[in-house]
């Protein structure tokens, strides 16, 4: 089982598995996330990682680059004053604002709803 960090607002056609070697470090991980956000990637494919164990630094990392992504979407809608397509490919209608409810832990369960003592995260869009 994983975590669900931010829910999308509809399915992805792609995924990318990243499968973290036990010696990522952070400013990797982050370096990473800001890439795969910069990349058309981000519109159209789900994000999976697979670590060797669970951190909570990582964890942090995750949610602080998923925060730092939210808003630029939502500078972007602003300046744009919509939120269709842009001309470089870049959709950003695929994704969601978090709530606060979902910047807390949360496991999924078989039904994909998540079940914890906290709230969920969502899943990557």
């Amino acid at each position: 089982m994983g975590t669900l960090y931010r829910r999308g607002t509809r399915a992805m056609s792609d995924l990318v598995v990243a499968h973290a070697l036990e010696s990522l470090s952070l400013h990797e991980l982050k370096l990473f996330l800001r890439l795969f956000y910069r990349s058309s990637l981000a519109s159209r494919s789900d994000l999976l990682f697979i670590f060797p164990s669970k951190t909570a630094d990582f964890d942090n990392a995750i949610l602080q680059e998923n925060d730092s992504f939210l808003k630029l979407l939502s500078e972007y809608s602003e300046k744009s004053g919509n939120t269709s397509h842009s001309p470089d490919g870049f959709d950003p209608t695929h994704f969601v604002k978090a709530s606060k409810k979902e910047k807390e832990s949360g496991e999924p369960n078989q039904s994909g709803q998540t079940n914890s003592s906290q709230s969920q995260r969502g899943r990557w869009s």
